[in-house]
């Protein structure tokens, strides 16, 4: 290998990081012509990148990924197309857009009518699927024509919710929704239909939550605060009491459940409340739901 394609090759990976943290890619330079081997007759290319449309709707683009894809279409070329509707909104590909941009390198892409934000979640769920933020951030923000999704408010909840009390996703799906199916609310969550059953109850518990976290950091788990919610609704529960016991004897809760699932947990949350506690002990019924 000569001098001067060592020197290229070395420019591939030139790839740095600002004090603001962001990813400085410098202009795109072929490689051997690997990029261009990847072209397509059949797709368009552009460096006009100023004609496509990004959808608020669409999952927040993150650094790291497209770092990672800014390296490979650099290396390898782009492997696929970005896709866009007939408004030239990105359906598919918003961070292969971006990684063509910081590389300055043309884009790849085809159009296809008569598509919308659902065909962004469908083609997503293929290639890397949505998680908990990319759906809230679906249902909480507008679409490109102003319009928003009609359940948007009992998600403006939610990232408040979250925002407020700094629980799990899990916990804070599980609060709201009291849901008793397996997935704890996630699937109404996912097709935009999560409703909030009791929110002042939700918020009561969530304070309660936030409490415990101080004086035993098991109070942030879901199995925990399912286990807690239950435990609560025991006649002659007192939450002082329980904090005061968990907050003296946290190695005791610890020591009587790993918090394996709900039941164990219910079963040490009950054992720490009792010990060494006369005046205010509880029995847990079984029935309770």
């Amino acid at each position: 290998m000569s001098k001067k394609s060592k020197k290229s090759k070395k420019a591939v990976h030139s790839i740095s990081t600002s004090e603001s943290g962001k990813y400085i890619i410098p202009p795109m330079k072929s490689i051997d012509g690997k990029w261009v081997r990847k072209l397509d007759p059949k797709i368009e290319y552009t460096h006009n990148y100023g004609q496509f449309r990004f959808l608020n709707q669409n999952r927040v683009t993150t650094k790291k990924h497209i770092y990672d894809l800014a390296v490979s279409m650099r290396n390898e070329g782009q492997d696929e197309a970005i896709v866009v509707n007939e408004d030239m909104f990105v359906i598919n590909g918003q961070h292969r857009l971006r990684a063509a941009m910081a590389m300055r390198m043309p884009i790849g892409w085809s159009k296809a009518t008569g598509t919308d934000i659902k065909s962004v979640q469908i083609m997503n769920t293929v290639s890397k699927n949505w998680d908990f933020n990319d759906y809230l951030h679906r249902f909480t923000e507008k679409e490109y024509d102003g319009s928003i999704h009609w359940n948007h408010s009992q998600y403006d909840i939610v990232a408040d919710f979250i925002k407020t009390y700094k629980l799990s996703n899990k916990v804070v799906l599980y609060l709201l929704s009291q849901a008793t199916t397996p997935d704890r609310g996630y699937k109404a969550f996912k097709n935009g239909v999560f409703k909030i059953k009791d929110l002042s109850a939700a918020e009561a518990v969530a304070r309660n939550l936030a409490k415990l976290r101080n004086v035993a950091a098991v109070a942030k788990g879901l199995y925990f605060s399912m286990a807690f919610i239950k435990v609560s609704k025991v006649k002659g529960f007192s939450f002082d009491v329980c904090y005061r016991q968990i907050k003296n004897y946290p190695r005791k809760l610890d020591e009587d459940g790993k918090g394996q699932n709900e039941e164990e947990w219910i079963e040490s949350l009950v054992k720490c409340i009792n010990y060494r506690n006369k005046k205010n002990r509880i029995e847990f019924n079984k029935k309770i739901k």
